[in-house]
């Protein structure tokens, strides 16, 4: 069974999604709300400038206020989504294990809060880390064009080709990263060995994790097509289809789980933790 063939995934979080829906659901929901840090930076944007020189010379202006907003939104979101990412992990495997739609695990942490909140804060650090280069890059083609030392037109090329030849480097430390959320929700290890094993499991995956990604990433977006309303269905089901395939991956006893078997059985948390690869 390869874990990461994503058409296989979809097929599981849609009978998850039938015979767990709230978990799928509302977990999936509430991380996609917490999950956007950057929702109020459009309002701070420059609205339909008169020129690309214009365009960088506004962001010029307001980069300090871009700043607050991101900085606000980024702390608000790493605390919201640490706290719901580890109970719909959680929640998401005894739903596979058992068959079970237990809603309330979705808001538990299980003592593990610290270990989430450190995992995802080193993960944002290391994918910031990967895109400052190209972010200094930016900004110096937009003081470039703002001082009229490079046509704004020009600068605006650059930027989208370096922007192109960088996303190598980012998609790269991304899916080595994957998996680092699930591991530090469903595994008793700290932050630093989360983010270790995802790498680990990543190595020799990458393509298959490559298609993953961008099958999942696209069905979850596909929503928006149905009125935007859709949404609230395929983005739960992308979300869940990652905890999916870590599980796949990494528990032996799998294709005895309700999710493979469609028999019910009576959960218990001692399997919980217990990574077989």
């Amino acid at each position: 069974m390869n874990a990461f063939d994503p058409f296989r995934s979809l097929g599981a979080a849609w009978r998850l999604m039938k015979g767990a829906p709230l978990v799928v659901l509302v977990g999936g929901i509430l991380l996609m709300m917490f999950g956007n840090s950057s929702g109020g930076v459009q309002f701070v944007m420059p609205q339909e400038p008169a020129s690309p020189e214009r365009f960088w010379e506004e962001i010029r202006e307001r980069s300090w206020l871009i700043g607050i907003v991101l900085a606000v939104g980024g702390v608000a979101s790493l605390l919201l989504s640490s706290w719901i990412s580890l109970g719909h992990a959680r929640a998401i495997e005894k739903g596979l294990r058992a068959g079970e739609d237990d809603l309330g695990m979705v808001f538990s942490t299980g003592g593990r809060y610290g270990v989430m909140l450190l995992t995802m804060l080193l993960s944002w650090l290391i994918q910031f880390a990967a895109f400052a280069p190209l972010l200094i890059a930016w900004i110096a083609l937009a003081l470039f064009a703002s001082e009229g030392r490079m046509g704004g037109a020009a600068a605006l090329l650059i930027a989208i080709a370096a922007g192109l030849v960088w996303s190598a480097v980012l998609i790269y430390v991304h899916l080595g990263l994957m998996l680092a959320v699930p591991i530090a929700a469903l595994e008793s290890v700290g932050a630093g060995e989360a983010l270790k094993r995802s790498f680990a499991l990543a190595n020799g995956r990458r393509w298959w994790m490559l298609l993953f990604a961008i099958v999942s990433g696209i069905f979850g977006a596909a929503g928006i097509l149905a009125c935007c309303v859709g949404i609230l269905i395929t983005g739960p089901l992308s979300l869940a289809m990652k905890i999916e395939a870590y599980l796949a991956l990494t528990r032996e006893d799998y294709p005895r789980w309700w999710i493979a078997t469609g028999t019910k059985t009576a959960s218990t948390d001692a399997g919980w933790g217990s990574q077989s690869s």
